[in-house]
């Protein structure tokens, strides 16, 4: 079965266009309508698309890139454009990450576009495998270049990237579509060489195995991620950032009014959670959650996709196990609320592949696909798709005199708004030097403030955990203020 492989809202600024679009199988469809553009795209292809000058511009990777003003799909502001695998709009200009030129791809190199002119963009670079040189002439020849139209100015470097006079040269003049004059003469004739004209390719530190995944924009900079590593660029420089990169860039979300960006990394198990950027270091937060982190399967870790509602930042990360804390979760979602920094783990019925941002009658919503070709509006209704949504919260063990008192432990109270019906579970901790696997029963939330008896024939231990779960087809609007244990010290253990 074909899946959406991308998601994009687009709202032209004369709201005289508003679609939400996918990438379907081997085509763009109108998600409202279900009619498609005829694109004959390689099919179930991750594809990113993004706004800019009133267009949507897209790129797969593959597929050549193309740009759609509501009517038609053309090749509109991107006739030099090489194939890259994501555009981001930054400062009025457009930014190409990992640019394909005469068939090799850049893995460590940005494309910058010229500023708008006439609402239009050039790409200040021209490339092609036809040029053609004569030996002791400082004149380079292309029928197709195009260089004058294209801005490729004197003091632009030029690149001859095979054959007898392969190296870098500086443009020194003569500009005319299919002809300019370098400043060395040619040491060789030669015919189809492959070559690359402009200044506006950018390096991200060199090749090295680390490779350009995605690209955000905060607090005025554009964060360039790698697998492996940082970076922000501000229109003129380029700044090494501290931390980690993502290995999933679908996972990359910003929240412009935190001015932070929350991502994912995966690696080894020291660099593998949730991070957070500012645009000037990085750092993981995800240490309350780790044990579920450590149950997401490494084949997952580029596949990690994640969306904003609100302030709340929610990943999809796959199936979860781990089986020393006793964690199994299918369609895991993981939950940063950024208002209060609570993680919060629950699930999902669908298999989550990319999502987007979409304004409808001015109000932002967010749209998530699935690997089955639907796609759902989040959050909306108080169902998934039909099925229950389970919620649950978990506490750290509470270990009321120590580690090393035995404790009988007598009531729970909980303090609770419109939590009624919710169930609280338990779990006890060094009894005295086992710990339970499974989570037992202790009764319901019933009032604002509710006291629950935890069961005379299992109640002796060092530490106790609670657990709050619900399963319904209402809205969950719990919030739990305070967890309180009632107990007794009984003794001391010596070692």
């Amino acid at each position: 079965m074909a899946k959406v492989s991308g998601l994009c809202g687009y709202n032209k600024a004369d709201n005289s266009v508003n679609q939400l679009l996918a990438v379907y199988g081997n085509d763009i469809v109108n998600v409202v309508t279900g009619l498609g553009f005829s694109q004959n795209l390689t099919a179930d292809t991750d594809a990113e698309m993004e706004v800019f000058l009133n267009s949507v511009f897209f790129t797969n990777g593959t597929d050549g890139v193309r740009t759609y003003n509501g009517s038609v799909w053309s090749k509109q502001h991107v006739y030099t454009c090489p194939v890259g695998i994501l555009f981001r709009d930054y400062l009025a200009k457009m930014y190409l990450l990992a640019p394909t030129i005469n068939g090799v791809k850049r893995y460590s190199k940005f494309l910058e576009s010229d500023l708008p002119k006439n609402n239009t963009i050039e790409w200040g670079i021209v490339y092609g495998t036809n040029l053609s040189q004569v030996k002791g002439s400082k004149e380079v020849t292309s029928t197709t270049a195009g260089f004058k139209t294209h801005g490729i100015n004197v003091g632009d470097p030029f690149i001859i990237e095979d054959g007898t006079n392969a190296g870098e040269y500086i443009v020194e003049g003569g500009i005319s579509d299919y002809r300019l004059s370098l400043t060395a003469p040619l040491n060789y004739t030669a015919t189809n060489s492959k070559f690359l004209a402009g200044d506006n390719l950018y390096d991200v530190n060199t090749d090295d195995g680390d490779i350009l995944k995605w690209a955000e924009v905060i607090n005025s900079r554009l964060v360039l991620f790698k697998q492996n590593s940082l970076s922000s660029f501000n229109r003129t420089s380029l700044s090494e950032i501290r931390g980690v990169g993502t290995s999933s860039g679908r996972s990359v979300v910003p929240f412009k009014d935190k001015g932070l960006i929350v991502y994912f990394h995966g690696s080894n198990k020291e660099r593998t959670g949730f991070y957070v950027t500012d645009s000037v270091s990085a750092k993981r937060v995800s240490n309350p959650i780790q044990d579920y982190i450590d149950g997401i399967t490494s084949a997952n870790y580029d596949n990690i996709v994640a969306w904003r509602e609100g302030n709340i930042y929610r990943a999809y990360v796959g199936d979860v196990t781990n089986s020393d804390c006793n964690i199994s979760v299918s369609n895991c979602v993981i939950e940063l609320d950024l208002d209060s920094n609570i993680w919060s783990p629950g699930k999902i019925g669908n298999v989550i592949k990319c999502s987007t941002l979409f304004r409808e009658s001015n109000v932002e919503n967010t749209y998530i696909a699935d690997d089955s070709a639907q796609v759902f509006k989040t959050p909306d209704g108080n169902n998934d798709d039909g099925a229950t949504v389970p919620w649950f919260m978990e506490t750290q063990v509470i270990y009321p005199s120590g580690s090393e008192i035995l404790n009988t432990f007598r009531k729970v109270q909980v303090i609770a708004r419109e939590a009624k019906g919710v169930r609280v579970r338990y779990k006890l901790w060094n009894a005295p030097f086992s710990s339970d696997e499974e989570w037992q029963g202790v009764g319901e939330i019933s009032n604002d403030k509710t006291e629950l008896i935890i069961p005379y024939r299992h109640n002796k231990a060092c530490g106790i955990q609670y657990r709050l779960e619900k399963n319904d087809l209402v809205e969950s609007k719990q919030l739990v203020e305070k967890i309180t244990t009632f107990y007794k010290a009984e003794e001391t253990r010596n070692p």
